[in-house]
């Protein structure tokens, strides 16, 4: 079973870091991956998580039975996971895999979670972790590794090319172009160039904005990583930077928030709307962007559209 729960996330971290890559590199990972076990191989893997984006789960579970096609995988969302799965764990239905985040270890907590996951550096499970960036591993003090990456959450914006095309402006490649063509779009008659998610969620238009640019600010400074871990105080002020940012942005750009605000959620809804051909950018997440295809035709539009274009900003790794 240690086997073949190795090699479905074997298979999971290749198709996920892929996606962080090049063109080029993602090519040659894909043609390097070779299955360890027998393809014919056969097992029922429960697998628990409280990420709720099905169609992405779907067409993972499609890429791994591509390779593995007698292995049954079954995907269990838990509501409340990170304070339920300690308590899912220890139950008689536990799952094969779950997920784990590095923000759990250290945490009486979930000291359950970590005490349930297996060592990856075992050399019985056959783990190749030379293709993970060595600094986004998880370093405990006793040299285990419950832990490793197997997800990339990669920010940017979709972009309705044709709107562009139509009006004569270029697609934006420096915040200074951005600002000019939200302008030049408004001028145009256009009442909302760039429009995003509002709500509290982690992929919201400001978590998209202030987050990469925070994590730029402190990634260089060991005192500021320091101060944050410890939970200090005046570490708060690290932030600052950022959030004078955000305000400068929705200054510049004059995003509409009470628009934003009628965006009931950050998939599906985001989606559609953008698919109504009035708006020129849409901020969003990668995650979102693999729904849209089945969506295409799913609602009239108001303005033009044709086929979107992905602008990423910046890859940003969760670890699990």
């Amino acid at each position: 079973m240690k086997k073949i729960m190795c090699m479905f996330l074997s298979a999971l971290m290749i198709l996920s870091l892929a996606a962080c890559g090049s063109k080029k590199q993602e090519v040659a990972v894909e043609e390097g991956f070779k299955p360890s076990l027998d393809t014919s191989t056969g097992c029922h893997l429960v697998i628990a998580g409280g990420y709720d984006n099905f169609e992405a789960l779907e067409a993972e579970i499609d890429n791994f039975n591509d390779y593995y096609p007698n292995a049954e995988l079954v995907y269990t969302k838990v509501d409340d996971y990170n304070n339920m799965i300690g308590t899912v764990l220890n139950g008689n239905d536990a799952p094969d895999i779950y997920v784990n985040y590095s923000w759990m270890y250290g945490r009486d907590q979930y000291r359950s979670s970590i005490d349930h996951a297996e060592d990856l550096t075992d050399p019985k499970l056959g783990l190749d972790l030379d293709c993970i960036r060595s600094n986004i591993i998880l370093k405990t003090d006793d040299g285990t590794l419950p832990m490793v990456p197997v997800f990339s959450n990669t920010y940017g914006m979709l972009v309705n090319k044709s709107l562009f095309e139509k009006e004569g402006l270029s697609v934006p490649t420096t915040y200074r172009e951005l600002v000019d063509v939200c302008d030049a779009f408004r001028k145009k008659g256009y009442e909302d160039p760039i429009m995003g998610f509002t709500q509290q969620e982690t992929t919201s238009l400001f978590s998209l904005t202030i987050y990469p640019f925070f994590c730029e600010t402190v990634a260089n400074d060991a005192e500021a990583v320091k101060k944050l871990n410890s939970l200090d105080p005046s570490a708060g002020e690290y932030l600052r930077p950022s959030l004078e940012k955000i305000q400068q942005f929705l200054s510049d750009s004059g995003v509409d928030l009470d628009a934003c605000d009628e965006i009931e959620n950050n998939y599906d809804a985001v989606i559609l709307r953008f698919f109504e051909g009035d708006i020129p950018m849409m901020a969003c997440s990668g995650d979102t962007v693999s729904g849209t295809k089945k969506r295409e035709t799913r609602k009239p539009f108001r303005g033009i559209y044709r086929k979107p274009l992905y602008i990423y900003l910046c890859p940003c790794s969760h670890v699990g």
